[in-house]
């Protein structure tokens, strides 16, 4: 019931999760003078997906 457009679309986006995730502790280290809710929206703003955006900040939590 998903169009092929859609479906590759996420397929790669979930993909390229590790990725994602260690560009976003790179930009979050330039950005961490920042409150947690600036930090997110810079972060979508990048063009990171979202499911990379909080697994990125659940590891962080998860660290320290």
């Amino acid at each position: 019931g998903v169009d092929s457009e859609t479906a590759k679309e996420a397929t790669l986006s979930e993909a390229d999760l590790p990725r994602q995730k260690e560009a976003i502790k790179h930009h979050l280290k330039k950005i961490s003078h920042y409150d947690k809710r600036i930090q997110v929206n810079k972060l979508f703003q990048r063009g990171f997906n979202g499911a990379a955006i909080i697994s990125s900040f659940d590891s962080l939590e998860e660290e320290g």
